[in-house]
């Protein structure tokens, strides 16, 4: 059975393009550190809009089984607790943090039907009132398609400005 060999100049190009691939790659590495340190690149992973969710769904779910918890699947820092207050689909929807200020993640707010409050999941001589109290909130609207848009990002944008 024949051996393949490789000749020199096989060799040759492939080494080449190897040193080729590596020098390319070093310099896109680069690149981008010195745009970043500039802050011309921003990162901005997921919407600024926590949207597509019909109201009259949630509402109607939020009516027999109590507010929803949304857990924030990217960085697991922001989840939020989606609440609907009163009749009238258009109005009375509030989104707030879902733990109270400085709590770890495990200490998420539990809504007590019974006592029409949230309880402090480690610590439950600590409540939140239905509407969220002093609880970071964010902008909530009803589109004109019926769905919810809740607004993530509002403090940081007018932090920015």
């Amino acid at each position: 059975m024949p051996i393949a060999t490789t000749t020199g100049l096989d060799a040759r190009r492939a080494l080449i393009f190897g040193i080729f691939a590596v020098v390319l790659g070093l310099g896109l590495v680069i690149m981008m550190a010195r745009l970043a340190e500039n802050g011309t690149i921003e990162v901005n992973l997921g919407d600024d809009q926590f949207q597509d969710i019909r109201a009259t769904g949630l509402a109607a779910q939020i009516s027999e089984g109590g507010p929803v918890l949304f857990p924030d699947a990217g960085t697991g820092e922001r989840d939020i607790i989606v609440q609907h207050i009163g009749n009238e689909i258009k109005d009375g929807w509030l989104a707030f943090a879902a733990q109270r200020p400085g709590q770890p993640r495990e200490c998420t707010l539990i809504w007590s039907t019974a006592r029409e409050l949230f309880i402090d999941a480690c610590d439950d001589t600590q409540t939140v009132p239905s509407d969220g109290g002093d609880q970071t909130t964010y902008p909530v609207e009803v589109d004109a398609n019926g769905k919810l848009q809740i607004d993530l990002n509002a403090a940081q944008r007018e932090e920015e400005q």
